[in-house]
């Protein structure tokens, strides 16, 4: 019974703080020069976070079209390589580079159970 008097005070010591808190930042909000900075302040951030993202979303484009084209010419390296082999050895079937992978084969269900 002791705790639940307690955390009851506790709460609402803590809410009369905040409420205190916030009625002070709302008087210091009033002033407008004060609310136009802080708004000024606000849109500059909101700016520079953008170009930051608009700078890095362009990064991201740009590697994936780096990367996309360093695949390509990997891929007619080890073509070549490849063939270069089967011309020494015409045994040798051809060679996928990119083959699918097999998927995993499931258990069938049981139809019965013991």
């Amino acid at each position: 019974m002791f705790l639940i008097y307690t955390f009851l005070l506790l709460s609402l010591i803590i809410c009369e703080t905040v409420h205190e808190d916030s009625l002070s930042e709302k008087s210091e909000l009033s002033m407008p020069d004060v609310r136009n900075l802080i708004g000024e302040i606000k849109s500059n951030y909101l700016a520079d976070k953008s170009q930051i993202d608009d700078n890095y979303n362009l990064k991201i484009s740009q590697l994936k079209i780096e990367r996309k084209e360093e695949l390509k010419q990997l891929k007619k390296d080890y073509k070549r390589k490849i063939r270069q082999i089967r011309k020494k050895y015409p045994q040798i079937p051809e060679i996928f580079l990119d083959s699918e992978v097999i998927p995993k084969k499931k258990q069938p269900k049981q139809k019965y159970s013991n």
